[in-house]
């Protein structure tokens, strides 16, 4: 179990599998494509976001709930070390895992993936079993 200072449990997961993994993948190629200037736009980039997406068994996304009792710093750990955990969790089990920033994940947090104030997106777990790709 990751650390939790007063027990205020900060960590937020949501994982995305199936159809949803597949509307993840769609939702980021949309705010891609909506929100980078047609000069700086890339099919490479647009292709790859849903490539990536398909190739990966589960997403998970990860944010932290701030809950005002403790500095935000002590909270932004205690994700990170459930993160860790989860790590792991996928080594255990011989699964490949890696923790990253999708390039539009602020932008798909304020439009798709509500949060409140006391939210804050952090960043997506990705995993797949290990193989040659």
């Amino acid at each position: 179990m990751p650390l939790t200072i007063r027990k205020t449990k900060p960590w937020r997961l949501k994982a995305f599998r199936g159809e949803e993994k597949t509307a993840l993948g769609a939702e980021l190629q949309r705010l891609y494509k909506g929100h980078v200037p047609a000069e700086k736009f890339s099919q490479e980039t647009y292709d790859t976001l849903a490539q990536k997406v398909a190739k990966t068994d589960t997403i998970i996304s990860i944010s932290v709930e701030f809950s005002g009792k403790v500095p935000q710093w002590e909270e932004v750990a205690a994700v990170a070390m459930a993160v860790q955990n989860m790590y792991l969790l996928c080594t255990a089990y011989e699964l490949g895992c890696y923790w990253g920033l999708p390039c539009l994940w602020p932008l798909s947090s304020r439009t798709s993936c509500t949060l409140a104030k006391t939210k804050s997106a952090m960043e997506s777990f990705y995993r797949k079993p290990f193989n040659n790709d």
